[in-house]
């Protein structure tokens, strides 16, 4: 992204990226965070809501309670988008919680697939793609 917002030759670009994945180094293939992009802290609180609401909904409207706030109380369902969401990569083998861990989230799968073990097994997980969500 940096060689192309200085809008550098596409032959340099690819001579640098050549040179970096040979010392080691793989450009970062994940998608920008919001915490990535420090402008966006100083953005006023009223537009910040509308980004969140518009980043989240698609996701969070998946699930039926979403999508019924969002048609009766959608000043409720924007309080939830803008104090409560938020984006989460995850490594592959990260354990979100474990079996009795106390319920404090719910987990949309965006991209990707998750393992969902019920109770104690190990063995035979679900397997929870685009578009799912579950909780601890």
């Amino acid at each position: 992204r940096y060689l192309r917002e200085r809008r550098l030759s596409f032959r340099l670009g690819s001579r640098i990226i050549a040179f970096l994945r040979a010392h080691g180094y793989e450009p970062a293939q994940q998608a920008l965070q919001e915490q990535d992009i420090n402008a966006l802290a100083r953005l006023p609180e009223s537009i910040l809501i509308d980004l969140h609401c518009e980043t989240y909904k698609s996701k969070l409207t998946q699930h039926p309670l979403y999508k019924k706030m969002v048609q009766q109380d959608y000043s409720s369902f924007a309080s939830i988008c803008h104090l409560a969401a938020k984006q989460e990569m995850l490594a592959q083998g990260q354990v979100l919680f474990r079996c009795g861990d106390e319920a404090t989230k719910m987990y949309f799968v965006s991209q990707g697939e998750c393992e969902y073990y019920i109770g104690v097994s190990e063995f035979d997980p679900v397997c929870l793609a685009c578009p799912s969500h579950f909780c601890e």
